[in-house]
């Protein structure tokens, strides 16, 4: 049914104006055989007439084809936006597991070990779910709000990490020193007394937090840009979208598919 309604959006409508030049046609010919129209009102009147019908009917639809393939290109350019979006989502996120968070293993490795290294803000690559309506017309509606929703995520997966930051900025670190643990072996029970029941429950929770979001997070984003790169090549097979896949390292490949 795809199919069908695609083929009539493009080429339906020259099916109205042969049916149309088929009738005036057929008038001309009863005209002709009924003696209604002579050889010189061919020459004078009806020629001319279908001449300028023809050149402007060939303008129209030349005019039109040219928009419908702006319009298709528009849609294709969106759909490689939102797959660069995710693609440089997920190389961020990826990069900070591979370089940071790989590093601690073990729970005391992470609350004091893992640095308060903010993913940061510059990064502009954003999805636009807004810009993807059309994919409603391809019964598609589920993953436009899912889009946003994993959008939510990677904003969420930000927050965590720069809340862990700017706990051990303010409250942690000038702790440590004030305490005298610089570069002395701590166990929890050390930090519990020093840091006080509060604020180190609030480091445990959000040393968790940071581990848990961010891997999910890396998943999702992958899963998200495999599903949108599925649905681009079955509404537009003959395009290429990039395509995003871990390599061996577990980062981000764009290629052209």
């Amino acid at each position: 049914m795809s199919g069908l309604t695609e083929w009539y959006n493009r080429d339906g409508a020259w099916l109205g104006y042969f049916v149309v030049v088929i009738a005036v046609l057929a008038t001309v010919l009863i005209c002709i055989e009924l003696g209604s129209v002579g050889p010189k009102d061919l020459a004078s009147w009806l020629f001319p007439l279908f001449g300028t019908y023809i050149g402007a009917f060939l303008a129209f639809r030349l005019q039109e084809r040219k928009e419908q393939a702006a319009q298709r290109q528009a849609k294709v350019d969106e759909l490689n936006k939102a797959l660069l979006a995710l693609s440089m989502q997920y190389n961020h996120l990826v990069n900070f597991e591979q370089n940071v968070l790989v590093k601690y293993v073990a729970p005391m490795e992470r609350l004091l070990g893992l640095p308060a290294e903010s993913l940061g803000s510059s990064l502009d690559a954003r999805v636009n779910a807004e810009k993807l309506v059309f994919l409603m017309h391809s019964g598609e509606v589920n993953l436009i709000l899912e889009l946003s929703v994993e959008q939510g995520r990677y904003d969420a997966c930000l927050d965590v990490v720069a809340t862990r930051c700017d706990l051990l900025v303010r409250e942690v670190h000038p702790l440590i020193e004030r305490k005298g643990l610089v570069g002395k072996p701590v166990d929890e029970q050390i930090l519990m007394d020093a840091f006080g029941e509060r604020i180190f429950g609030s480091l445990v929770t959000a040393t968790d937090q940071v581990y848990q979001h961010v891997t999910s997070t890396v998943e999702s984003l992958l899963a998200m840009a495999r599903r949108l790169h599925s649905v681009a090549k079955k509404i537009f097979p003959d395009e290429k979208f990039i395509l995003v896949g871990p390599p061996p390292e577990k980062g981000a490949r764009p290629l052209d598919e």
